[in-house]
């Protein structure tokens, strides 16, 4: 039998038929990835959990390997009770974690990092984290947008090595993408803190949120109350 002028060979009715099929998984696949993957949790490297007094340093606190922790990029553990941050956070100059995870494997989560450590008396310390659509990393930070969430959930937490900073949550704020230390350098800490509303004798630690490199920034703005050595929380 002759083939119809025109008509489609096999190949190209087989074709037709699995293109939108596989387009189907590919998009399946790329939407569960983005759903399932939390990016760096961190939890290898937990050796026991604190966790005791809820609201407390106590309480978001880890017993964690250092040393090898370190080894890997790590330099500080982040909590913030609310929204299911609790994450090691690396260090790095640049903005390699916000696709990658401490091991270098690409992940549309990340990691939470900084690009320089914090010491004591620091006005301004920066943790840039992915705000990702399905929630992990910084993905639900915009909860603090309603006011009455912000009162229940008032703190968050940052160890490292030898202390647990303690911060006060004071202010949540959306803003065009800028690199903050690099603003704070050319306007000065006095206009830094008139924008958004400092004390010039205060330590804080803002929580970076960006959906994509160039994006407007999700800010959650933090104020030191209190210091606590880890000898004193075993």
């Amino acid at each position: 039998m002759s083939k119809i002028k025109g008509e489609p060979s096999t190949k190209e009715r087989v074709w037709r038929v699995m293109l939108p099929i596989i387009m189907a998984v590919v998009l399946l696949g790329i939407i569960g990835f983005l759903v399932f993957d939390k990016g760096e949790t961190g939890k290898k490297w937990i050796q026991l959990d604190e966790k005791q007094e809820e609201g407390s340093a106590r309480a978001s606190t880890h017993i964690i390997s250092w040393g090898d922790f370190k080894k890997n990029g790590g330099c500080a553990w982040l909590v913030v009770p609310g929204i299911d941050v609790d994450n090691p956070v690396a260090i790095s100059n640049d903005d390699r974690y916000l696709y990658q995870r401490f091991n270098g494997v690409f992940s549309f989560a990340g990691s939470l990092y900084m690009k320089e450590r914090v010491e004591d008396g620091d006005f301004l310390t920066v943790v840039y984290g992915h705000d990702m659509i399905f929630g992990s990393m910084f993905g639900k930070i915009s909860k603090f947008k309603d006011p009455s969430f912000m009162t229940d959930h008032k703190k968050f937490f940052f160890q490292t090595e030898d202390k647990v900073r303690v911060y006060t949550i004071t202010k949540y704020v959306t803003e065009d993408d800028r690199d903050l230390m690099t603003f704070l350098e050319q306007s000065g800490k006095k206009e830094f803190c008139k924008r958004y509303g400092l004390n010039q004798d205060g330590e804080y630690l803002f929580l970076s949120a960006v959906k994509y490199a160039g994006s407007k920034r999700k800010l959650l703005i933090g104020t030191l109350e209190s210091t606590e050595t880890l000898g004193s929380l075993s």
